[in-house]
C-alpha cells in the first residue's frame, strides 16, 4: 500500500498536504472562519487519501461515490465561509441550504451514488462565484477598494479559479473531452486541474501568511 501510494501520488495531493501542515504551524484557530478553512482542508487531504485507498482496491464506482459526498461537502463550507462573511450575510438564510438539498437530491434521484455527480459541482461553483462577482461589483460600485485589500478577499478568492477551471470541463461530463491530449501526454483535465489547484492553495498560503503577519503585529 505504501508503495502503491508514493508510485501513485499527485501534485494535487502534495499541495493539500503541504497547505494543511503549513495552515497547523501559522493559523490561529480561535477564529471561526480559520476554523472553517481548516475543515475545508482536512475533507480534501482525507478524500485524497481514501480515494488512493479504494483506487489501491479496485472500487472505482466507490471512488465517484466518494468525491460527489466531498465536493457536496467542499462547496458548502466554501458558501458558509462567503455567505457569513460581512458582505455577503444576507444570503446565508437560503443559499447553502438550498445547495445542500441540491446535492443530495442529485445524488439520490439523478446523477447517483455510483458516478461523480458533475452537477452538484457546477451548481456549487456557480453559486459561490456569481454571489462572489456580485459582491466585488458592489463594493466597487460603492467606491469600496478597502474590501480588496482585505485579507479576507484573498480567502474568498482562493477556490474562484478552482471552481471556473473544473466547472469548465465537468459542465460537459465528457470523459473523451477530459481525456484530450493537449501536450505530449498531458490531458485536458490534469492540465486543468494542476493549474487551478496551484492557484487555489497558493491563494490559501497566502492568506495564511498575511494572518499570521497581521497576528504579530
Amino acid at each position: 500500500m505504501i508503495d502503491f501510494i508514493v508510485t501513485n501520488i499527485n501534485l494535487t495531493q502534495v499541495l493539500v498536504l503541504v497547505t494543511l501542515v503549513y495552515f497547523l504551524f501559522y493559523i490561529d484557530t480561535k477564529i471561526t472562519n480559520h476554523i472553517r478553512l481548516l475543515i475545508v482542508l482536512l475533507v480534501c487531504l482525507s478524500t485524497e487519501i481514501t480515494a488512493l485507498f479504494l483506487i489501491h482496491n479496485d472500487s472505482y464506482e466507490a471512488v465517484g461515490f466518494l468525491y460527489s459526498i466531498s465536493i457536496l461537502f467542499h462547496h458548502a463550507i466554501w458558501l458558509i465561509i462567503l455567505t457569513n462573511s460581512e458582505m455577503g450575510k444576507n444570503f446565508i438564510k437560503f443559499v447553502v441550504p438550498a445547495y445542500i438539498l441540491f446535492g443530495l437530491l442529485n445524488l439520490c434521484l439523478f446523477e447517483g451514488i455510483h458516478s461523480f455527480n458533475y452537477y452538484t459541482f457546477v451548481m456549487g461553483a456557480l453559486l459561490y462565484v456569481a454571489i462572489f462577482i456580485g459582491l466585488s461589483f458592489k463594493n466597487l460600485k460603492e467606491e469600496n477598494l478597502h474590501f480588496f485589500q482585505l485579507n479576507d478577499y484573498i480567502l474568498l478568492f482562493a477556490p474562484v479559479m478552482f471552481f471556473l477551471g473544473l466547472s469548465f470541463n465537468f459542465c460537459f461530463r465528457s470523459h473523451e473531452l477530459s481525456a484530450t491530449i493537449i501536450f505530449k501526454d498531458v490531458k485536458l483535465y490534469t492540465f486543468l486541474n494542476y493549474f487551478v489547484n496551484i492557484i487555489y492553495y497558493g491563494a490559501v498560503v497566502t492568506y495564511i501568511q498575511k494572518s499570521k503577519r497581521i497576528r504579530n503585529e
